[in-house]
C-alpha cells in the first residue's frame, strides 16, 4: 500500500509501518486494497501519479465511476478508501474536501440510493421451521442432532441480541453468565475485541443481557417457549461441555466430530455459512414453500431485530440502545424493514426475543 511505503520514507522501520497503515480489520483492508488496484489502474491510464494526486484527479476519477453507473454508496467507498491510503503520502484532505462533498451531493441528488424497506427473506417462516423437527425437542440429541441446535442456537442468538455477526462471534464462554433461574443471558464481548463502529473512540462494546420468555408466556405456552434464546442456550451448554469443547474459548463451536478443526475456534465466516444453510434449510423444508432466496445474511437479522423493536412501539432510544447505534440516521437508512407483511404470522408465534427486548406484534 502506498502510505506503508511512504512512512518507510520517512524512517519508520518495517513493522511500525505496517501497523500504522493497517488499522483497519482485515475485511475492510481487503475491500480497500481492491479500490486501491482500481485506482492505480485509472491514473495509469491517465498517465497521472497514484500515490501524490490532487484534489481535481480524484474527482475526475470519482466522476467517471459515476458515469460508469456506481452507486453513491460504492463511489463513498471509493472516496473513503483513497482517503486511508493516501493520507501519509499526500498532502490533500480527501476526507474534508469541500468539491468532493459537493460532488457527492450532486451524485446523491442525481442518483438517490434505494431504501431496502423490503426484507430479503421471510422471519415468519424461519422462525415457525425452528419449532418443529428436526430443530425440537433440543433437549433431545437423538432427535435433535448438534448441528441443527448450534443453527438454531445462532440465529435466536443474533435475533435476541440484535449484534453484527463479528460481535457475537467474539463473545468468549468465560463471559457468559446468568443467574440460578436464567431469568437472562449476558453476554460481554471480549474486552480486547472492537466493533468496527467503535475503532476510532476504542470504547468497548456494551454487554447484551437477553430476556428469558419464562415472565412473558403463561404455564400452558410451552409451543411458544420454543423460540426462547434463553432456553436453546442453557440447552446448548448443557450439549457442549468442557470435554466435547476441549481447547475452544469461543462460546459457538465446531459441531463436527471429524476434521482437523474441531480442537480450534470457529472463524467468523463459519457463523455466517451456518446462518445462510439455516434459511436455506427453512425454505426448502416447509413442502410448499421452497422459495430461491437472495440476501441471506447475518446482516438482514441485525435489521428486522431492530425493526421488531421498532415496531413494537419502544421508543427510538431502545431502537438505537438494540443497535449501540449513536444516532437514529443509521437505523432508518440501513435496517428499517417494513414488517407489514409479516406481521400476522409473526404476532400468531407470541411474544419473542428481538434486540434485546421481548416483543409481541
Amino acid at each position: 500500500m502506498a502510505e506503508e511505503d511512504s512512512l518507510k520514507l520517512e524512517g519508520f522501520n518495517d513493522e511500525v509501518a505496517k501497523r500504522i497503515s493497517n488499522p483497519l480489520a482485515k475485511s475492510t483492508s481487503k475491500v480497500y486494497d481492491a479500490k486501491w488496484k482500481i485506482w492505480n489502474k485509472w491514473c495509469n491510464d491517465k498517465k497521472r501519479d497514484a500515490s501524490k494526486p490532487d484534489i481535481p484527479q480524484v474527482a475526475s476519477f470519482l466522476n467517471d465511476l459515476f458515469n460508469n453507473g456506481h452507486s453513491v454508496s460504492s463511489i463513498t467507498g471509493y472516496r473513503a478508501a483513497l482517503a486511508s491510503s493516501l493520507r501519509f503520502s499526500s498532502d490533500i484532505d480527501i476526507s474534508n474536501s469541500v468539491e468532493l462533498s459537493k460532488l457527492v451531493q450532486f451524485f446523491t441528488r442525481t442518483r438517490p440510493p434505494r431504501s431496502t424497506l423490503i426484507p430479503k427473506w421471510d422471519l415468519a417462516i424461519v422462525l415457525w421451521t425452528l419449532m418443529e423437527p428436526p430443530f425440537e425437542p433440543i433437549w433431545d440429541p437423538d432427535k435433535v442432532p448438534l448441528k441443527f441446535l448450534t443453527w438454531k442456537v445462532a440465529f435466536l442468538l443474533l435475533l435476541a441480541s440484535g449484534a453484527r455477526r463479528g460481535e457475537l462471534h467474539a463473545i468468549k464462554l468465560e463471559n457468559v453468565t446468568y443467574p440460578k433461574d436464567f431469568a437472562h443471558v449476558t453476554l460481554r464481548p471480549d474486552p480486547g475485541f472492537l466493533s468496527k463502529t467503535r475503532l476510532t473512540t476504542g470504547k468497548a462494546l456494551d454487554p447484551f443481557v437477553i430476556p428469558s420468555l419464562s415472565d412473558s408466556l403463561g404455564p400452558d405456552l410451552k409451543q411458544d417457549r420454543k423460540l426462547c434464546p434463553v432456553r436453546a442456550i442453557k440447552t446448548y451448554l448443557h450439549r457442549t461441555p468442557k470435554e466435547f469443547r476441549k481447547n475452544r474459548k469461543l462460546l459457538l463451536v465446531s459441531y463436527s466430530a471429524r476434521g482437523d478443526n474441531t480442537d480450534k475456534d470457529i472463524s467468523v465466516n463459519t457463523l455466517s455459512s451456518w446462518i445462510s444453510e439455516l434459511i436455506q434449510f427453512c425454505y426448502k423444508n416447509p413442502g410448499n414453500l421452497a422459495i430461491s432466496l437472495s440476501g441471506r445474511t447475518t446482516h438482514e437479522i441485525r435489521a428486522y431485530a431492530a425493526s421488531l423493536v421498532h415496531k413494537g412501539s419502544w421508543a427510538m432510544e431502545d431502537v438505537l440502545a438494540s443497535g449501540q447505534w449513536s444516532n437514529n440516521l443509521t437505523f432508518i437508512d440501513h435496517y428499517l424493514r417494513d414488517l407489514t407483511e409479516q406481521q400476522g404470522p409473526i404476532s400468531r408465534l407470541g411474544p419473542i426475543v428481538a434486540g434485546q427486548k421481548v416483543v409481541s406484534l
